[in-house]
């Protein structure tokens, strides 16, 4: 059985004016859904050495891994931005796929192709599950996917719920080679102080929305390769992709 961990990076607020800097308003232009596959096979191995670097470098080892950690959480002579770079490079190094979603907010309401926040995760679920479904059936991987996503609240769970099951209708009826039987027909939601895989989901929605929102690319390049591509070598529109119209 294979876990897929869910999370994201970005405001869903939509977004009409492209002059208006997300450091300026709080609303980014960008959306990025992100996941983290994971066989429960190699589960114990990526939560164990995960577990060493959060007793190495954090003063509370159960603090819940976040890219937002200061430097008063670190360790005396541990810096902030070592550890970020060891959690990159152990999803780089680790038995694992990730997964993303990319919503530009301002072209996608400017054309109308979303219309509200809602729209903006159930286009991105398409996208991210799409890009899921392909994987596994061109690996043939064994489809049995666990999907979990951080607990936030219920008014939050609920619109999430719903557009999950809305993403899964849509593509069954749109796409014979998508089964929404690949997917558990519910959404796990799960706290993600004491759920690993969330974090790591986290931190990877974080990286990809860092490098198209602000540039800044360094971390979004060590975990490139866990992206998994196509026969020809491509991994845009396979395991990531820029979501521009409803599929």
């Amino acid at each position: 059985m294979h876990l897929l961990y869910i999370d994201e990076s970005g405001t869903t607020k939509l977004k009409k004016d492209p002059s208006l800097a997300s450091a300026d308003n709080g609303n980014s232009k960008y959306f990025v859904m992100a996941g983290v596959l994971i066989n429960t096979r190699n589960l114990e191995k990526i939560e164990t050495e995960l577990l060493e670097l959060k007793n190495e470098y954090l003063k509370d080892p159960f603090q819940e891994l976040k890219t937002t950690l200061k430097g008063k959480d670190m360790e005396p002579n541990k810096q902030r931005t070592d550890f970020i770079r060891e959690i990159y490079t152990l999803v780089s190094n680790s038995e694992l796929f990730c997964f993303g979603a990319q919503l530009n907010k301002y072209e996608l309401t400017k054309s109308s192709i979303v219309k509200s926040k809602d729209d903006i995760y159930q286009l991105a679920f398409e996208h991210l599950l799409g890009s899921v479904n392909d994987f596994i059936t061109t690996e043939a991987i064994d489809k049995s996917i666990t999907v979990m996503i951080d607990n936030v609240d219920r008014a939050h769970n609920k619109k999430l719920y719903r557009e999950y099951k809305n993403a899964l209708d849509r593509k069954q009826g749109k796409l014979k080679s998508f089964s929404k039987r690949n997917f558990s027909p519910s959404i796990n939601f799960v706290e993600s102080e004491f759920t690993l895989g969330v974090q790591l989901a986290d931190f990877v929605a974080g990286a990809i929305w860092r490098s198209i929102e602000k540039q800044q690319r360094e971390n979004a390049a060590l975990i490139k390769q866990k992206f998994p591509i196509n026969k020809d070598g491509e991994l845009f529109d396979y395991s990531y992709r820029i979501c521009m119209d409803w599929i």
